[in-house]
């Protein structure tokens, strides 16, 4: 007699717990799954969208949480909710227990099965618009079961308490508890315009910067000094001045494709200009160590499918995209005469 296979249990979402459990723990930590998503999201209906929910249903498990306490958890404007003193401390506390839910969840799951659901990541605005979105939507074709949401902001998210699955990073990391995994390199490129280079000569060792107009990155901690390595590979500290400054790297581009000076930046910002022949590469020979390009992701011991493979992902076909780069900036338009 053949047997019969028993289907497995309908997943139930946190919001579906949050709306069906009676009270008791199962429906505190539902209660808390709603809570976090709703500050998270600064909305109940952005809240409601993620945990399959109506704003109806989310807004009542609220008040039903604020009731129980005693004390309001949200200060509610029409644009948006945040969290009152004490809804922050509860919040802070409530991460670690969800965090926990979530790694119980995966220990129980089917660790092969296809990712799925909201895959939230940030990355900076231009590499992102550059490299990430690209490559985001090639996955996602893989992947007809995933939702992707890419957030593009030059500032450090804080993606626990931000809701988000990795974050990609330019440069040296600071010390902290999220997972790393490194996807590519990209070195620092020194370039002018033809226009520039023609009025004010063409440096040929780094310290020759000081009688020039460099274009500086304000984010940077040290955005008055510029890092090369000398022939013999030792490090090199140039101190640098100039006439324009900004906080986001497109604008410096855009300064030295109109003359106004030097810029020095990761060489995928600059590598169309040189392609175009609107900026010349400068100081070839005193290029520093290249910076890493890496994502970052909350330290869990179970990474969620969709993260992993997109990890995975990326880590393969990022390189790819950089070796364009760096043909283009081999090239010999990109270096002065």
């Amino acid at each position: 007699m053949r047997k019969q296979s028993v289907p497995p249990p309908e997943r139930t979402t946190p919001a579906r717990a949050a709306e069906n459990s009676g009270s008791g723990a199962l429906d505190d930590v539902a209660a808390l799954v709603v809570f976090a998503k709703v500050i998270q999201q600064r909305s109940f209906t952005r809240a409601a969208h993620q945990l399959e929910s109506s704003t109806s249903a989310v807004s009542k498990r609220i008040a039903r949480l604020e009731s129980r306490l005693g004390t309001a958890l949200l200060t509610r404007t029409t644009r948006h909710v945040s969290p009152t003193e004490a809804g922050l401390a509860l919040y802070e506390h409530c991460l670690r227990i969800l965090r926990e839910v979530e790694n119980a969840e995966l220990l129980v799951a089917d660790f092969t099965a296809e990712p799925r659901g909201l895959l939230r990541i940030s990355a900076p605005v231009y590499f992102g618009e550059l490299n990430i979105a690209p490559l985001l939507a090639e996955f996602a074709h893989d992947y007809p079961a995933l939702r992707i949401e890419l957030s593009l902001s030059d500032r450090f998210v804080d993606l626990t308490a931000e809701g988000f699955d990795l974050a990609i990073r330019l440069g040296a990391l600071g010390a902290s508890s999220l997972g790393v995994r490194k996807l590519a390199r990209d070195p620092l490129v020194a370039c002018a315009s033809p226009a520039y280079l023609q009025r004010r000569g063409t440096p040929r060792h780094p310290k020759d910067l000081v009688e020039h107009d460099c274009l500086r990155y304000t984010l940077s901690s040290q955005r008055g000094r510029w890092h090369f390595r000398g022939a013999k590979g030792e490090p090199l500290q140039i101190p640098i001045t100039g006439g324009f400054d900004s906080d986001h790297s497109g604008a410096l581009r855009v300064a030295a494709c109109a003359g106004l000076g030097i810029v020095y930046l990761p060489r995928f910002y600059l590598a169309d200009s040189i392609e175009r022949g609107a900026l010349v590469r400068i100081l070839a020979d005193f290029s520093r160590a290249p910076i890493d390009i890496q994502a970052v992701y909350p330290n869990r011991k179970l990474l969620a499918p969709k993260t992993r493979a997109c990890l995975e992902f990326l880590a393969r076909e990022l390189p790819k995209r950089m070796a364009r780069c760096e043909a283009i900036a081999k090239s010999p338009l990109a270096k002065a005469s």
